[in-house]
Parts: C-alpha cells; sequence; structure tokens
C-alpha cells in the first residue's frame, strides 16, 4: 500500500462526516467566532465557558492531527480512521454547539434586545 496524502484524508473527513468542509476550515471558523465573542463587551461574562472551549478545540485539533499522522505513516487503517473522523466530527457539532449558546449568551443578560429583557428574566 502506498503513501495517503493528507489531502486525501481531507477528503474522507469530508466524505465520512456531515461537514462540507475540512476539520482545519472548521475548527479556524469556530476559533475566528471565538475571536469576535472576545471582543464583545458582555465578554466577561462568558470568559471561563469560552476558554474552556478553546481548550477542547485544541484538544480536538491535537487528536484529529494525531491520527491522520499515524494514518499517514500506515499505523492506522482507513477503516479506522473513517470511525474516529465520525466521532471526532460529532464532537465538533458538540463544540459548535457550546459556541452557538456563547454567542446568544450575552444577549440574555441585556444586550441590544431591550424588548424582550422582561420576557426573558421571567425565564430564570
Amino acid at each position: 500500500m502506498g503513501k495517503i496524502k493528507r489531502e486525501d484524508l481531507l477528503q474522507l473527513w469530508v466524505s465520512v462526516t456531515d461537514f462540507g468542509e475540512t476539520w482545519v476550515e472548521k475548527i479556524k471558523e469556530l476559533q475566528e467566532r471565538i475571536d469576535e465573542l472576545k471582543k464583545a463587551e458582555d465578554y466577561e461574562i462568558i470568559r471561563e465557558d469560552l476558554e474552556d472551549l478553546i481548550d477542547d478545540l485544541d484538544d480536538l485539533n491535537a487528536e484529529i492531527e494525531e491520527a491522520v499522522s499515524d494514518a499517514m505513516d500506515g499505523s492506522l487503517s482507513l477503516e479506522d480512521l473513517s470511525e474516529l473522523f465520525k466521532d471526532y466530527a460529532d464532537r465538533l457539532l458538540m463544540l459548535e454547539q457550546e459556541l452557538i449558546e456563547l454567542e446568544l449568551e450575552p444577549e440574555e443578560f441585556g444586550g441590544e434586545y431591550k424588548d424582550e429583557e422582561e420576557e426573558e428574566e421571567g425565564e430564570y
């Protein structure tokens, strides 16, 4: 069996996950959204959660890169890598969901939606 190229593994990711982009592109997108959140005036409210999310994203990226490296040097089969990719994609979706919740959270504390403020206070 010949050497597996990184490009082939990027294609494998797209074919076995629900993402239309590679993990590299998706993680970069999430990191950019996190950077935008850091600029928000309500950042302090979500700082700890954001830092945890950044750590989780970095850990996931490192795991994916390690698996890709193992596959490229032949110590991990493509079948095993496909299964790992599915697990990694699920984790990436969960992290994206956490990010979406954090993106919405500052608004719950009286951001731009002053009209809804009274309704939201009743939810807690």
